[in-house]
């Protein structure tokens, strides 16, 4: 069993969400590596762009049955009904939660999303 397995293990729904998410991200951005944590698996390239996680930005009786979080940091926050919630973290540091409950939800507005990411955390660097 991969790291990959054991973290979503129980959650057949969300691997499948999570390994359709990876497979696009590593379209885009091959050399990104990935790092499985005990709360989320963090993809860098080489900053920290994105952390797929089951965390619930949400109280737990508004949030979906099955989902993966997709946190991605950026210098300002964005208005988008994709996210469920923003987070200032410092001066011009923020984390945005994308709820992501279906494989449609994989589309080409959130990898825009993710990319805005990428190219932020390696400006910033």
């Amino acid at each position: 069993m991969t790291d990959e397995q054991a973290f979503f293990k129980d959650k057949d729904i969300e691997l499948g969400l999570y390994e359709k998410l990876k497979a696009r991200v590593l379209e885009l951005w091959p050399s990104a590596q990935l790092l499985v944590q005990r709360t989320q698996v963090s993809f860098y390239d080489p900053h920290l762009f994105l952390a797929v996680s089951f965390a619930r930005p949400l109280p737990k009786a508004q949030m979906p049955g099955c989902f993966i979080l997709a946190t991605i940091g950026l210098p300002n926050p964005i208005t988008s009904t994709r996210i469920t919630r923003t987070v200032r973290i410092s001066a011009k540091r923020y984390t945005c939660h994308i709820i992501i409950k279906s494989s449609d939800e994989i589309d080409e507005q959130l990898l825009a999303m993710i990319a805005f990411s990428h190219e932020m955390v390696n400006l910033r660097r």
